[in-house]
């Protein structure tokens, strides 16, 4: 079994007793190695304001621009109405049957810090692949779009400027056939592509550009099993690794059996890096969604170190799906989004001891269902978008 390593320089702490009584109540207390005092947050009303002939779809991706905007990617594909469950997509005039509807809106979707439509664009062109199955979305130092795709086909990652100016695409769009080996493979997470292409990505799930090497690191993905790393302007491929920085990832591994969550080995595969974040100081935190757990590594694909959060969640409710730090200088503390138990969590980055959680289970104003993606703002405010409630909630910095 690989042994869980401590980064560089830094001293594993304990928590008082205290500590988790005041967790239960959502009351946010410092207990780790960092020395920024440990944010606070309140839940507060938050608003996405859509033109009356646009209806919003599942959102899949979500990020906050530097000028507190809110970005999103949503699905078009699922968009239902309440009489008869008939899916009204692509309307070009009045609703045939009669309804008072309206036409999906386009899939990336801007709004200002109040929650105010900015702009909407995106969709199928001859310039690109447009992803069949939209996932994730990152504004990036340059001002940027960056957008991937989940569904078998989707072997690429897309950059646009922020007015929906096509710019690159790394990959390219998979055979129809792909489809078939869902009853080949018998997994669920198949795709045509591997974790050694140099080309194209499998099914990734999100990414993050590192402003200081401008690179693309992608959670690569659904269908592969790595971090792929990218040069952000040419696009051209740097370097791969797997987990515990394994750089020739065996797809053979099957993922875990729903009966051991919790107990034995590590596992030595990725199994759906859902997400992917990059510290100003070069670490690279990867979310094994698969596996309730973070792995740590240099930008160069050293590992440095894993931590399990709620290790017995089954994959269909991961713990560990979503990740984001804390704006003080030094990114002290790191979030993260636990669908399986509807909460967000604060970890203090040095020593991973979890100082704070917000949210529960439900469909409350401030509860969740599923928590899919979770962002960071430049006021150090958080936001949680949820798969199953369709929203985006927003828990506002309060120290």
């Amino acid at each position: 079994m690989k042994s869980n390593s401590v980064l560089p320089g830094k001293t594993l702490t304990n928590c008082s007793p205290l500590v988790g009584a005041f967790l239960m109540f959502g009351v946010s207390i410092g207990c780790g190695a960092a020395d920024a005092p440990v944010p606070e947050h309140e839940y507060v009303v938050l608003s996405l304001k859509l033109p009356d002939d646009m209806a919003v779809g599942r959102g899949r991706g979500l990020d906050i621009s530097p000028d507190g905007h809110i970005w999103m990617a949503h699905s078009t594909e699922a968009i239902e109405s309440q009489q008869e469950g008939r899916i009204l997509l692509g309307l070009d005039g009045p609703n045939p049957d009669g309804f008072e509807c309206c036409s999906a809106a386009p899939p990336i979707l801007e709004f200002d810090a109040e929650g105010n439509f900015v702009q909407g664009w995106g969709g199928p062109s001859d310039e690109y692949d447009w992803p069949r199955g939209i996932h994730g979305l990152h504004f990036d130092h340059t001002g940027h779009i960056w957008i991937a795709g989940e569904d078998p086909r989707d072997a690429m990652v897309l950059k646009f400027t922020r007015d929906g100016e096509f710019v690159m695409q790394i990959g390219q769009a998979q055979r129809e056939e792909v489809l078939e080996m869902r009853e080949q493979l018998g997994w669920s997470y198949p795709a045509e592509t591997t974790s050694g292409d140099t080309t194209n990505v499998g099914r990734a799930a999100d990414m993050r550009v590192h402003g200081p090497t401008n690179e693309l690191f992608v959670a690569d993905g659904y269908g592969n099993h790595r971090v792929a790393v990218f040069d952000a302007t040419t696009g051209e491929y740097k370097r791969h690794w797997g987990a515990y920085g394994d750089p020739d990832p065996d797809d053979s591994i099957p993922p875990p059996d729903s009966g051991q969550y919790g107990v034995g080995e590590s596992a030595n595969q990725f199994h759906v890096p859902h997400d992917i974040a990059v510290s100003d100081d070069g670490m690279v935190y990867v979310a094994d969604r698969g596996h309730n757990r973070i792995q740590v590594f240099t930008g160069e694909g050293e590992y440095l170190e894993e931590v399990f959060i709620s290790r017995s969640s089954r994959a269909g409710a991961s713990s560990v799906g979503a990740l984001d730090f804390s704006t003080d200088p030094e990114q002290a503390y790191l979030y993260v989004g636990d669908a399986g138990n509807g909460r967000v969590r604060v970890l203090d980055r040095q020593t991973f001891e979890e100082v704070g959680r917000y949210g529960r289970l439900g469909y409350a104003p401030g509860q969740f269902m599923y928590i899919h993606q979770l962002r960071v703002g430049p006021d150090g405010a958080f936001y949680v978008m949820d798969i199953r409630t369709g929203t985006v909630s927003k828990f506002a910095k309060t120290n």
